[in-house]
């Protein structure tokens, strides 16, 4: 892991003031030994009350996190900002950049520190973020898109939290779309959001700091295993087999020792290149540590889109699955992807 470069104390010191003081926080106490600048919380999800009277967030100037008891939220500098402004992670180091020509002596040695921030090898290293279960609270509807055109039980959309909202994209542009909760290790670390209609947003859109590189959906290693490569395949088919998904095709190393740990895996990627690449590496990668097989999947179609005869489909041990030939029509009647 590329190791991150140093920043003057002063420099960070500076940095989280001036951040606090554009995000408008109030009653701002002078740091403690430990870095932490109390004051009042700034995250744009309005669940606090007496903040005036009793401050409950801080910002380590030492550590560059953010943590508010007042909401349950935490994460990193980028995170925080992200969340603040509104804006995707690469627009946040454009932002962050602007500043330092404003708010910091070392300009070269502050752009060097963003860069080792953003450096792929550190990705895997970065605070997860923390937000309260209060925070989904707008968006608890059920839509009609995930019961009556995906087909999905409506218990196994309770049980997962699954909502609804018209998500602002930019100031002008709204869209509709499903929200996906992901929790991880008991703890909300953010959603994704799915579009209902094609209206020219992203099919996916996740929160700022997502954890898709780090964590699995649905994830308990204790018990033998059936992987995925999205959510709504989950949602699907929880149970029998237990059921768990990454978060696309790409699944990086860390996500592969957590795969390691279940006693047994059973690949069942998306029935096209991608998938059939990713069952490759992936189950090439685990035979080393745990018994691996593979759904023969014959059918144009992904695991999202079968019923419950998808456990009708034979498992081969992955030292003998190859991907299809042509593929098979799925006669299970269901809409073209949008």
């Amino acid at each position: 892991m590329a190791e991150v470069l140093a920043l003057p104390v002063e420099d960070k010191r500076t940095l989280a003031l001036s951040l606090l003081e554009e995000f408008g926080a109030r009653h701002i106490r002078q740091p403690n030994a430990q870095g932490e600048i109390i004051h009042t919380c700034v995250l744009p999800f309005g669940l606090h009350s007496h903040q005036d009277a009793h401050p409950s967030a801080s910002l380590n100037y030492l550590k560059l996190v953010y943590n508010c008891l007042g909401c349950g939220c935490s994460g990193g500098l980028l995170w925080f900002v992200s969340s603040c402004r509104g804006t995707t992670a690469a627009d946040t180091r454009q932002w962050l950049t602007a500043k330092a020509t404003v708010d910091i002596e070392d300009i070269p040695a502050f752009l060097a520190y963003l860069d080792s921030i953003y450096s792929p090898e550190r990705a895997e290293a970065e605070p997860i973020p923390r937000y309260s279960p209060r925070v989904l609270d707008p968006w608890r509807f059920i839509h009609p898109y995930m019961t009556e055109v995906r087909g999905i039980p409506i218990e196994n959309l309770r049980r997962f939290d699954i909502g609804y909202g018209d998500i602002e994209i930019t100031p002008t542009f709204h869209s509709e779309r499903i929200i996906i909760p992901h929790y991880w290790k008991g703890e909300l670390v953010g959603w994704l959001s799915r579009r209902i209609a094609n209206d020219g947003s992203a099919k996916y859109l996740n929160t700022e700091g997502f954890p898709k590189a780090q964590t699995i959906y649905n994830y308990d290693p204790k018990v033998p295993v059936m992987v995925a490569e999205g959510t709504l395949s989950v949602l699907a088919h929880p149970d029998e087999p237990h059921m768990e998904s990454t978060f696309s095709a790409e699944v990086t190393k860390q996500q592969v020792r957590l795969l390691a740990e279940h006693p047994r895996v059973t690949l069942f990627f998306d029935n096209d290149t991608a998938g059939w690449k990713a069952t490759l590496k992936v189950g090439e990668a685990l035979l080393a540590y745990t018994e691996v097989e593979v759904v023969q999947n014959p059918y144009d179609a992904d695991p999202a889109d079968f019923g419950d005869d998808y456990r009708d489909l034979d498992l081969v041990p992955f030292s003998i699955w190859s991907p299809p030939g042509k593929l098979l029509r799925y006669d299970r009647p269901r809409l073209a992807e949008v």
